[in-house]
């Protein structure tokens, strides 16, 4: 009699198993589902990272309010036979990043023109335009922002003439949707003054500079001070960039009245000037440029054995600055003659002046102090030379917290012993992007506008594969003959065994 009994108990156990089973698997789907939607890790494999937004995008995203979040309209047609439609998947991949990086803060909404007629005709009647180019438009906390698609990219029209499509040559759609987010946010541009009268770097040779301080959504003044009293109320900060010819004691007067009065100075040297009133100015804040120059031995390209010396200084990002602690691992490229500068950290804190180096030559460089007469002690480290740390690159703060998040009001200078790093000339390649990321945080540092100071946004380069005729025939060969070869194969030797 005990048979049933222990059949049903088999029965009850074995469902009772299953049951458990069924809810384990369950949990197990549900809690890698969980994990995986919250806990992820995101990898740009991409040759050049056009997928990986830059810091300073993600850092503006976040400054938009979950309540009021920012709301992008793209009016954008594929169909559209000109030069827009070839940014079309451009425009789409980042769009998704951002949305991505922002979550609630912001919303896209894609309107096709040309399939959704009536709500195309809603917009232009909404925000005021005809209508006639594809647009992107920001609309937060009643301020409107319209960007063009074709602002978006530069294009190669060389082959058009040919016959030949137009060739999109890089997009920079990440750098201009950011300066357009830190203009929605700051509706007030600030006002960075350009020191002239001195034999300054003229505007002409720094109009990429402009730029990108425009996209900081600020604005750039040329200031003479033989008229004024005083350095403008609204400026944000005053740059001196390359003065060949010394202040006046008036002048110097008024500069140091504004940086007592939580000030904001930018200094880039010239090499070769002989000023002592403006190096009086820095000396006050405890910087001492050097005279000597920074280089380096290079071995001759024609004369085996022999050795050059080599003044384009190519520089170190420094981590303990709000400046540059986000430009670790770029690389400045400061062109021409460069001097090093003399931190006096001992006198420093007593006139409660915070020192922090900036930038610093790599290791093979040395502050060569006889570098007039290379022939004779200039072409070798001695003594009187600057050995590392090569300091070329320095700010100085006075009266503020020690504690970078806790950002006070206070006079703030910033000294590079170069001034021809960010003239016109000297940015004509990628290369370059570390200066203009350099002056970009410089700035932001200047007007405040700490949580945006950091890397500038990258701007996506094309890249072309080159293969040779041998290269292209071994191709051929493994996908038409090799790899089809092999598969027919195979099928062959299956049909024998089973006919076998």
């Amino acid at each position: 009699m005990a048979t049933p009994a222990t059949s049903s108990f088999s029965r009850a156990g074995i469902g009772f198993g299953v049951l458990l089973q069924t809810a384990c698997v369950l949990f197990l789907v549900i809690a890698a589902n969980y994990i995986g939607f919250n806990y992820y890790q995101r990898w740009d494999f991409s040759r050049s990272q056009r997928f990986t937004l830059a810091e300073q995008t993600k850092q503006a995203l976040r400054q938009f309010p979950k309540q009021t979040p920012l709301k992008v309209i793209v009016y954008f047609s594929p169909t559209n036979l000109g030069l827009a439609s070839a940014l079309y998947g451009d425009v789409q991949n980042l769009l998704a990043e951002l949305q991505f990086s922002a979550r609630d803060r912001m919303q896209v909404d894609w309107v096709d023109p040309a399939r959704d007629l009536t709500r195309a005709r809603e917009l232009q009647t909404k925000y005021k335009f005809d209508g006639s180019e594809n647009l992107i438009i920001l609309d937060y906390d009643g301020r409107t922002k319209f960007i063009p698609i074709l602002d978006l990219g530069d294009f190669d029209l060389s082959g058009m003439q040919a016959g030949e499509p137009a060739r999109v040559e890089a997009f920079k759609g990440e750098a201009v949707l950011t300066a357009a987010f830190i203009e929605l946010l700051n509706p007030e541009r600030a006002r960075i003054y350009f020191l002239q009268g001195h034999g300054e770097t003229p505007p002409s040779q720094l109009t990429r500079l402009d730029e990108f301080i425009a996209r900081q959504n600020a604005e750039c003044y040329a200031l003479n001070l033989a008229s004024l009293d005083a350095v403008p109320k609204d400026a944000g900060a005053l740059c001196i960039v390359g003065a060949r010819y010394d202040l006046s004691d008036r002048e110097l007067e008024i500069l140091r009245r504004y940086w007592q009065q939580n000030g904001r100075l930018v200094v880039l040297l010239d090499p070769n000037s002989n000023t002592p009133n403006l190096r009086n100015l820095l000396n006050a804040v405890c910087i001492y440029p050097r005279n000597d120059r920074v280089q380096r031995f290079v071995p001759s390209r024609t004369v085996p054995g022999l050795m050059g010396i080599y003044r384009d200084v190519a520089g170190v990002f420094l981590p303990d600055s709000p400046i540059t602690k986000r430009l670790v691992g770029v690389t400045p490229l400061l062109t021409g003659g460069t001097l090093s500068l003399y931190l006096d950290e001992a006198t420093a804190p007593r006139a409660d002046i915070q020192l922090r180096p900036l930038i610093q030559a790599a290791e093979d460089y040395w502050g060569e102090s006889h570098y007039i007469d290379t022939g004779k002690l200039g072409g070798q480290f001695d003594s009187e030379d600057t050995g590392q740390p090569v300091i070329v690159a320095a700010s100085a703060e006075k009266g503020g917290s020690r504690d970078d998040r806790t950002d006070v009001a206070t006079s703030r200078m910033v000294v590079v012993g170069n001034s021809t790093f960010v003239e016109d000339n000297a940015l004509v390649d990628v290369s370059s992007l570390g200066n203009l990321d350099f002056m970009t945080s410089v700035v932001n540092r200047m007007i405040e506008r700490t949580k945006l100071s950091g890397v500038a946004p990258r701007v996506a380069a094309n890249f072309t594969l080159s293969l040779t005729e041998a290269q292209l025939s071994g191709i051929a060969l493994y996908t038409l003959v090799l790899i089809p070869g092999c598969a027919a194969l195979l099928g062959i030797i299956m049909g024998i065994r089973r006919r076998a």
